[in-house]
């Protein structure tokens, strides 16, 4: 065996213009599958593969020329027709066109090559397909060796002005960021992360979500886009919020009226939890109110893809029953098919017990504007027949039983002028001192003298507060107050077994929850006084009546119907409020609230009783009123007192009066409503 058989590779000698080899070792048995005898007898191109042979010619022609040695890759034909790749090295060609080359059969590293091209070529098309951005960082350096077009787009950066630099380089912003913690987090550690951030210099400041993997000396980076997600998911979030905190109930069925979703407003106003529910129909929800007719056109009108409006009175889980505002609406699919509906339900239970009170409040200031004409000639009248009597006294002196008369139809005109007296309170059209005083020192006054003047199988009870609760008001008209609801409850508790009846003082700080229950309030302190007992009780129909004039629940001859009437005028007259709770049986409580003043110095309110003058010393008075018979019987009695009077009509007549006699006119009376 010679030298060249040992040799792993194919040794071979070609004479280049005869195109055949002349000798090769037996290492072409093991490569192509010849015998050198059939190696060496056939043109050395026929064993090259077709699309090689005019490259191999061409390649040994530009080495002959030049005098190089040659160095070129060919496929050659194997003994069974196949091919392999020969890598071929060779002396260049001497005098005689010897050339003497060896070969390597490197079909493998080939093949390795071509399958690596192909997964390259795949890896590309992949990663310039996809829509997310897409780098890979090599070494320490974490240098940018791939940037794919998504990636170019995204951060508006081309590829060529990135590649070959470290990424804090390219990308000098992004120094010291999360991007560069999570970088190197990732190639040290060798362990997948991903993080979600927001970055970026506008335009192209946005939120990303990126995922980092390590690979072979480096990592790669996978992200996308996405603001818009984030803005999507944030217009869900408020909407779920806004759906969930509503006042409104919100009740979500599926296309055959099964619940499938209801909010915690739904929970407050029925007493159902969303677990008592779900599954459910709706009707669970009905109190008998509706007629079938009502539910027929809600289905007919709601699976004709229209909206349904209407007022409705539905069932608590308790049995209650509440009224609400209700509107019910389809839900379309993508198709345009109805695949849920949603209801929307607002408690009224509030607003219809506000604008009942606003109907009681309209109406009692009507009224109040009736009572207060008709008392105001009431009284005209009354001023008339109290003055005859007092004349028709004075001409009857030597006649007692005419005196007598006259004091009883007298005592019956004084029961009159009070009856007109607490018409006036009801119309608040009569006059009062406002004055700044202690409410609770006076209430305690008031509550000493009660206890003498209600009967004693009555208990009195008291809860008064320690503060001096500053008001301003007329002391005359609430101490009147008072009475008149203690004597109504008195009145109540008549056949009670254990009568007893208890007042009670506190301050109240009113805010915006109080408010909404309880309509015409403002904000602040109020004086909050309560007198409750236990007696009868009114009948929730009647409650609305109670501060109406001559409205009574006693007994004929038993009330005239204004004592609550006066109630009511005094408390508006003071700027504040008057409520009722009862329940018929078990007794009533009523609730009074006055706004409470600042104020340092409380003027002393207490009255000195003067001496009345009942025969003047012939001084002059000017009587102003615009009734005549007012006028005349006025005129009479009071000349019949020692004094001169002079009278006026009206305004004008009493102004010309005055200017003709200034210095002879010693007092003025005036009726307050004459022109």
């Amino acid at each position: 065996m010679s030298t060249i058989d040992i040799f792993p590779g194919l040794i071979a000698t070609a004479n280049i213009e005869t195109g055949y080899f002349i000798e090769c070792n037996e290492a072409v048995t093991d490569i192509l599958g010849y015998s050198v005898e059939e190696f060496t007898s056939k043109p050395l191109v026929e064993f090259i593969h077709p699309d090689d042979r005019q490259r191999t010619i061409d390649e040994i022609n530009r080495q002959l020329q030049s005098g190089l040695t040659i160095c070129f890759q060919i496929r050659y034909q194997c003994k069974d027709n196949s091919y392999k790749w020969l890598s071929w090295q060779g002396t260049a060609a001497d005098e005689d066109g010897k050339v003497y080359a060896v070969a390597t059969d490197i079909t493998e590293f080939k093949q390795a090559e071509a399958d690596l091209e192909v997964s390259e070529k795949k890896f590309r098309s992949t990663v310039e397909g996809i829509s997310d951005g897409f780098f890979i960082l090599k070494d320490e350096d974490l240098i940018l060796t791939y940037f794919n077009s998504s990636a170019e787009e995204i951060l508006g950066r081309e590829a060529k002005d990135v590649l070959g630099k470290p990424i804090f380089d390219a990308f000098p912003e992004a120094k010291g960021s999360i991007f560069e913690k999570q970088y190197r987090r990732a190639f040290d550690t060798k362990v997948a992360t991903s993080f979600e951030t927001y970055f970026g210099i506008a335009p192209y400041a946005n939120w990303f979500d990126v995922r980092v993997h390590p690979v072979d000396d480096g990592i790669s980076v996978f992200f996308q886009r996405t603001t818009e997600r984030k803005q999507a998911e944030e217009k869900t979030r408020k909407l779920s919020q806004a759906v969930e905190q509503a006042g409104e109930s919100v009740i979500i069925t599926d296309a055959e009226g099964s619940i499938e979703y209801v909010n915690p407003s739904f929970t407050r106003m029925t007493g159902y939890s969303a677990e008592e529910v779900l599954g459910e129909n709706p009707r669970i929800l009905k109190s008998g109110n509706q007629s079938d007719e009502y539910y027929k056109e809600l289905w007919n009108t709601i699976t004709d893809g229209r909206v349904f409006n209407s007022s409705i009175i539905d069932r608590r889980k308790d049995g209650s029953q509440y009224p609400a505002t209700m509107s019910i609406a389809p839900i379309l699919n993508d198709e345009g098919s109805i695949s849920h509906y949603v209801a929307l339900q607002q408690d009224m239970t509030d607003h219809d017990m506000l604008e009942e009170q606003f109907r009681q409040s309209q109406k009692m200031e009507a009224l109040g504007t009736l009572v207060g004409g008709i008392a105001h000639d009431f009284n005209n009248m009354l001023a008339g027949i109290t003055g005859n009597l007092y004349l028709a006294k004075q001409s009857s002196e030597g006649n007692p039983k005419a005196i007598e008369k006259l004091r009883n139809i007298e005592g019956f005109s004084y029961r009159a002028a009070d009856m007109i007296q607490q018409l006036l309170t009801f119309a608040r059209k009569d006059r009062v001192s406002m004055k700044p005083f202690p409410f609770t020192p006076f209430i305690k006054e008031t509550i000493k003298l009660l206890h003498s003047s209600i009967p004693e199988n009555i208990t009195l009870g008291e809860d008064v507060c320690a503060d001096e609760l500053i008001v301003k008001g007329d002391a005359t008209q609430i101490h009147q107050v008072l009475l008149n609801l203690v004597n109504n409850a008195c009145d109540a508790l008549e056949w009670s077994t254990e009568p007893r009846i208890t007042i009670r003082l506190e301050a109240l700080q009113v805010d915006e929850t109080f408010i909404e229950k309880h309509m015409g309030f403002a904000t602040g302190v109020y004086a909050h006084l309560s007198v409750q007992d236990n007696g009868c009780g009114v009948p929730e129909n009647r409650t609305s009546h109670l501060f109406e004039p001559f409205f009574t629940t006693k007994e004929v001859g038993k009330g005239t119907g204004l004592g609550l009437a006066m109630v009511f005028g005094s408390v508006k007259s003071h700027h504040g409020f008057v409520e009722v709770e009862s329940v018929e049986g078990e007794g009533a409580t009523f609730h009074i609230y006055l706004p409470l003043v600042d104020s340092e110095k409380i003027a002393d309110s207490s009255k000195q009783d003067g001496e009345v003058t009942e025969k003047g010393q012939g001084e002059t008075i000017l009587f102003v009123d615009d009734q005549e018979g007012i006028i005349d019987t006025g005129k009479e009695v009071l000349e019949s007192m020692g004094y001169q009077v002079m009278t006026a009509s009206n305004g004008q007549q009493a102004v010309d009066l005055f200017k003709e006699h200034p210095e002879a006119i010693d007092l003025l009376l005036w009726m307050s409503s004459c022109p």
